[in-house]
């Protein structure tokens, strides 16, 4: 009986989100029988169709220019995939991960603070929550859920007090009055506001004013950003204003820098969201919530505040657990994406440097993301992987669901 063919990563730019993947007998690997190979396909962001190509050889040209020549775990091994889905899912969660990192309040990126140290707004989030919400065991979604159905009124209310922390640190962090990190932070009151974090205009005028919050204070007292908002044009995105808010940071689990960095650890971190109880339920469930892909629900004109805010929530939960990404076989490939993912929480892992300034040497790399992860960039920017993640129809199917096709051009 003949060994089963199985897939393999040929060449990978992890920060382009690019790869060259064949399907082919394990032991002609590393020989010079690998072109050989049964089929060869081109993979890219941000739907990740696999593009058959003619010969294994145009992947493994990539490999000895500027892409990461193929996938090994630290032992040394190339890595072997049952499935071209598996590949898929890699190639997706090394790119998303690649735009977490340290960064936030508008302001020069500072750094994530450290475990046990949590920030004003983390205490005040913490202050709202009852002992039982930070349950480091208990399943963040499936808190969420049980409250959403059975107190609605708790929910809402940590979501607020998460969002509170949120222009907490961002006015904390700001030390030296800048036109433009005003702006930015005063688009965020009006996108808080208008999401629907604070029930009413009283409730939001009372907050800033018992927290004597100064950009507040200018914002929605002097401008008036109440929804509807303010008809002049806005500078920032929504997207763009999660990648610089800052994340209230609590004693634990992990600390975040950046408001996005939650949502994106989920969507790369297949044990992210495994544990940790209502503490990391909130921050992934507020940052869906205003990525958009809650648009269309009930109007207030119908329905109370209330009831439009928990579809919302429900909207955000539903698409969430759309998006989780699932188990890569074999097991170390899924290890080494999620460390890989954590890593970047402090910055690029020493493992990924820049792109390389001359072709990599053959055979295996020093690490499971080396040499180079980029072919086009010396300083990779960070993914528009929300815009991605809300526009692109396969970041909104489930991972059982068939992968399209299409014929090579």
């Amino acid at each position: 009986m003949g060994v089963t063919s199985l897939w393999f990563i040929d060449a990978w730019a992890v920060y382009d989100g690019v790869a060259f993947a064949s399907r082919s007998a394990p032991e002609i690997r590393g020989t010079t029988r690998v072109v050989e190979a049964e089929t060869t396909v081109f993979l890219s962001v941000p739907d990740l169709e696999p593009i058959p190509v003619g010969r294994i050889t145009t992947g493994l040209r990539a490999a000895r220019a500027s892409y990461q020549d193929g996938y090994f775990d630290l032992d040394g091994t190339e890595i072997a995939f049952d499935t071209l889905e598996d590949i898929r899912q890699s190639v997706r969660r090394a790119y998303i991960a690649c735009g977490l990192g340290p960064g936030g309040a508008a302001t020069p990126p500072r750094i994530a603070p450290e475990p046990g140290a949590p920030t004003a707004g983390g205490s005040y989030f913490a202050g709202a929550l009852d002992p039982a919400d930070l349950e480091p065991d208990a399943r963040p979604l499936d808190v969420v859920r049980r409250l959403l159905d059975e107190e609605p009124e708790r929910l809402r209310r940590a979501v607020q007090a998460f969002g509170e922390g949120v222009v907490l640190d961002w006015e904390a962090a700001l030390q030296h009055r800048l036109p433009a990190t005003e702006d930015a932070l005063g688009e965020l009151y009006a996108v808080f506001a208008d999401a629907g974090i604070w029930p009413g205009v009283e409730e939001r005028e009372r907050f800033v004013n018992d927290h004597h919050l100064l950009a507040g204070m200018h914002y929605l007292t002097e401008r008036r950003y109440n929804p509807p908002l303010n008809p002049s044009p806005r500078r920032y995105s929504t997207q763009r204003l999660l990648t610089v808010a800052p994340c209230p940071s609590l004693p634990f689990p992990e600390p975040f820098s950046r408001l996005s960095d939650p949502l994106k650890l989920s969507l790369c971190d297949s044990e992210y969201l495994s544990s940790g109880g209502l503490a990391k339920g909130v921050p992934v469930l507020l940052a869906v919530m205003l990525v958009g892909v809650t648009i269309g629900g009930p109007s207030t004109f119908w329905h109370g505040v209330a009831q439009v805010f928990d579809h919302r929530m429900r909207s955000a939960i539903d698409w969430l657990e759309r998006q989780l990404p699932r188990p890569v076989v074999p097991e170390v490939a899924d290890q080494l994406l999620n460390g890989f993912a954590r890593s970047w929480l402090q910055g690029p892992p020493p493992d990924l440097p820049g792109p390389a300034s001359a072709p990599p040497s053959t055979g295996p790399s020093a690490g499971p993301f080396a040499p180079a992860p980029s072919p086009s960039t010396e300083t990779p920017p960070e993914p528009d992987w929300l815009q991605q993640v809300i526009d692109d129809p396969w970041f909104t199917v489930r991972p059982e669901d068939p992968p399209p096709t299409r014929s090579a051009p």
